[in-house]
């Protein structure tokens, strides 16, 4: 993860980190993250997130050990 100094509108600069992370839980509870957003700052555009697909593998073995 690092630091990034992203620009929100043209000459308003933000800092914000740009990361990799997995969420596990409940999938109503994921779903609100996905649309609303993760972390503060929504409403600048913050916050988005991006399904990896080839890494979507790791969410279903979560799955199948909390139903086991």
């Amino acid at each position: 993860s690092k630091m990034k100094r992203f620009e929100v509108k043209p000459g308003i600069f933000q800092r914000a980190w740009h990361l990799v992370f997995r969420a596990y839980g409940d999938d109503e509870l994921i779903k609100v993250g996905y649309r609303a957003g993760f972390g503060e700052k929504n409403s600048l555009g913050f916050g988005m997130v991006k399904v990896d697909e080839r890494k979507k593998s790791g969410c279903d073995e979560y799955r199948k050990r909390k139903t086991a």
